[in-house]
């Protein structure tokens, strides 16, 4: 069957001819594997685990130190299994389902990239950058050495520790209560409570 454009559309066939190349390349299967175990386990993280534990289980520390001055020129030397390995990650991190939008796995795709590099010490940053219909943006890269191994993109580090909010037995609190952390409860004038 053809798409708009010419293309044919893949089909069954093809996903196990891709499949199937995989096993021909060994190291690209395991990294497959692991990269796809190490993108649960981050996901997992990212929703129930405090970001500094979150990257300390992954081999990295948060930081927010300020940046080194570029020297993007130079890359990192990396050994071919590390290549690989975040070759594979990369491409699985952009199709990962249980993102919130497309494109927004990168704090996962960071964490994951963190144990591919654990024996290098990399450090997570974190970064906004502003966006005229989107708002506030958040992106997360790793650092190997003071040089960006993901893609740092537009975004300014961030400097200084933001307050997580505290997680009880429960879990992380939800947004109604995070509304209200900080805030002292107030009465309106006819008895409901307010923020």
């Amino acid at each position: 069957m053809s798409e708009a454009g010419g293309r044919r559309r893949a089909g069954p066939w093809l996903l196990v001819a891709r499949a199937l190349r995989l096993c021909v390349r060994p190291a690209w299967a395991l990294a497959l594997v692991e990269s796809g175990a190490l993108m649960g386990v981050a996901e997992l993280a990212v929703r129930y685990v405090r970001i500094e534990r979150a990257a300390s289980w992954f081999g990295a520390t948060l930081s927010f130190a300020e940046p080194a001055p570029s020297t993007e020129a130079v890359p990192v030397l990396l050994s071919r299994r590390e290549r690989v390995s975040l070759t594979v990650l990369a491409k699985l991190a952009r199709h990962w389902p249980f993102s919130p939008e497309p494109g927004g796995s990168c704090l996962r795709h960071s964490l994951a990239a963190s144990y591919f590099l654990r024996r290098r010490q990399p450090q997570l940053r974190l970064g906004v950058a502003m966006d005229e219909r989107r708002g506030v943006l958040a992106h997360a890269w790793v650092e190997v050495e003071g040089r960006a191994v993901t893609n740092p993109g537009d975004y300014q580090p961030l400097l200084s520790s933001p307050s997580w909010p505290r997680a009880t037995k429960a879990g992380y609190p939800r947004a109604r209560s995070l509304a209200h952390a900080g805030h002292e409860d107030r009465e309106h004038p006819d008895g409901r409570a307010s923020l």
